[in-house]
Parts: C-alpha cells; structure tokens; sequence
C-alpha cells in the first residue's frame, strides 16, 4: 500500500529537479570510465543551476558582462568603457553621424563606440581587449587633448570629457591593472 501512494505522488526528486529522465544518473565528465557519480554542476540543465556555478569543468566558460573578482580599477574601467560607448552610440543615433561632426569628432566618436568591443573582452580576461582598450582610449585621449588645446576650455562638456577621458586611460594603465592582466589574462 505504501508503495502505491508513493507512485501517484511526484517524487521530491521530480519536484526540485524536474523530469527524472532529463537528468541522467551519471557525470558526462565520467562517460567513458565505470566510475558513478551525481552529475555535477555543468552537466545539469541551467534551469537547475539558476546561476549559481559560473565555471564549468567541462572547458567551457560562459561568457559574462562585468567580472567582479577583477581589481577595482579595471571594473572602473569596464563601467566606463561601457558608458563612454553607450552614451556616444545614443549621441551618433539622435544628432546624426555626421550632420552635426566634423571629421575628427566623427573619428572621436567612432573610436568611443567602438570601447564597449573591448570592454566586454576584459570582463572575460582577454589580453587582446586589454591591448585594444588602451590603444582606443590613447587614441581617444590624443583627440581630446589637441581638441583641448587648439579650442581651449570651452565649456563644462569639454573639460568633463577630457577628465573622464583621463580617468579612463590612468585605470587601464594602473600598475594593478597592468599586473592583474599579466597574471590572469589569457
């Protein structure tokens, strides 16, 4: 009798997990030994996981928006690579691309949209994203320094571009950055 009344209730295993035969009793990482084990985190579905385990043991790492495990001065930096590209982008769509821009604040502008390619490769550790930020944001910052000293201080806008722009380039270049890079990235 007892036997009969477990079999009409969803099993607690079902409940917390889901149908029994979407998960398999065994780890794919031990597929071709005789050894059994749970499956582990990555051989789970990711309704299962619900984002609990970023790294997988099976080679494949997910990607990611913003690393926290990172130092402070590259998470800065990704923060502003991601608004200097996102704010630049709004720009460009609501003026215009280049009815309102000459061609060196067109070039500016571009090269700032362009930030958010890199700043998406540092969150996930890539040494190219990081060689790529700092050329862009050398660039951008040689732009907003000649533009700064052939028009001068003109407004709150170009002294606020030129800080950020500053701000930016400083964190990507910190000795902490740059020794974080060395270690991690790949």
């Amino acid at each position: 009798m007892a036997q009969a009344s477990k079999s009409k209730m969803p099993s607690r295993y079902y409940l917390l997990n889901g149908p029994r035969d979407s998960a398999p009793d065994r780890c794919q990482m031990d597929a071709g030994s005789d050894r059994v084990r749970p499956r582990c985190h990555a051989c789970k579905p990711a309704w299962q996981n619900r984002g609990m385990y970023p790294y997988s043991p099976h080679g494949h790492e997910p990607r990611q928006w913003f690393d926290r495990t990172q130092p402070q001065t590259l998470q800065i930096a990704v923060i502003l690579l991601y608004v200097n590209a996102g704010l630049t982008l709004l720009m460009l769509l609501l003026l215009g691309a280049a009815g309102a821009f000459g061609s060196v604040a067109l070039l500016y502008a571009l090269v700032t949209v362009a930030n958010g390619v890199p700043a998406f490769g540092i969150a996930n550790n890539r040494k190219w994203a990081y060689i790529a930020a700092v050329v862009l944001s050398s660039i951008s910052l040689l732009l907003v320094l000649a533009n700064f000293v052939t028009t001068g201080p003109s407004s709150l806008d170009s002294l606020l571009n030129m800080a950020f722009t500053v701000a930016l380039f400083a964190l990507l270049v910190h000795p902490q950055s740059r020794e974080y890079k060395r270690i991690w990235f790949k």
